[in-house]
């Protein structure tokens, strides 16, 4: 996902820009999502599919899809201050979840 920050230029905000709250709470649901694909250790196309699947579940959970998301991941690289606002956000609810869960 990260390969898609630029280092240099600086880019515009997307219209359909997703908010820091709305990329943070996409985003922990991806890598939510990547733990799941991964504990299930499919390999080959089975992969794929599951990457495809739960990717696909997680932008009709978040009215998104991915256009939208690669626009506002491109935005929020090239503004360190704010991504790294976003993955404090993330942090925050993972923590909040472990301990709800514990």
């Amino acid at each position: 996902m990260l390969c898609a920050c630029q280092s240099a230029a600086t880019i515009e905000k997307p219209k359909d820009c997703l908010s820091e709250v709305e990329m943070s709470a996409l985003l922990k649901d991806l890598h939510l999502a990547q733990a799941r694909i991964m504990l299930l250790n499919p390999i080959g196309d089975s992969l794929k599919r599951s990457y495809q699947r739960e990717y696909a579940k997680v932008f009709a959970i978040h009215h998104t899809n991915t256009i939208v998301f690669k626009n506002s991941l491109q935005y929020y690289c090239n503004d360190p201050e704010k991504f790294d606002q976003v993955y404090n956000n993330i942090i925050v609810e993972l923590n909040q979840l472990e301990l709800k869960n514990d």
